[in-house]
């Protein structure tokens, strides 16, 4: 709460380190993280979490916030294709999450659905082979996931 970043992610290391590697420390480095813009870092510690928590909703939404994170931080003055892509790949976080009963990233994902997603037009610009896209570009070089053509 008083934005020592450093000491706070120190501490929650130690606590994950040596005392439980519990999944709600690796969403608090997460957090911690994302609030560093160290967007890759954050996402690998969401993924712990998602393994050590054995895929609970509230680990994944920590995934679809650092996705959605990194497009906001990512995306210029036009939103442009690969950053629909990692909305995108944001909305199927926060949907499973929802699916498993962690419900806080409703609003965010419908919002994103109507607009920050990618739609028919976008895909018939990428020519009728391309069936999935993965996001590219300096910013989201580590994102290794892709979505389906529409």
């Amino acid at each position: 709460n008083l934005f020592n970043l450093t000491e706070a992610k120190g501490k929650y290391l130690y606590l994950y380190n040596y005392v439980s590697p519990d999944y709600k420390y690796s969403i608090e480095i997460s957090k911690i993280l994302m609030d560093e813009i160290l967007f890759e870092d954050a996402y690998k510690w969401a993924d712990d979490a998602i393994l050590r928590s054995n895929h609970s909703g509230e680990s994944y939404f920590q995934r679809a916030e650092v996705l959605f994170q990194t497009a906001e931080n990512c995306t210029g003055d036009i939103l442009l294709f690969d950053d629909k892509v990692v909305y995108e790949l944001s909305v199927q976080d926060y949907l499973t999450a929802i699916e498993k009963g962690f419900d806080k990233g409703e609003s965010r994902k419908e919002f994103l659905e109507k607009n920050n997603i990618t739609n028919q037009g976008d895909w018939f610009m990428r020519g009728e082979d391309q069936l999935k896209a993965k996001p590219s570009g300096s910013c989201y070089s580590w994102i290794d996931r892709e979505i389906s053509r529409k």
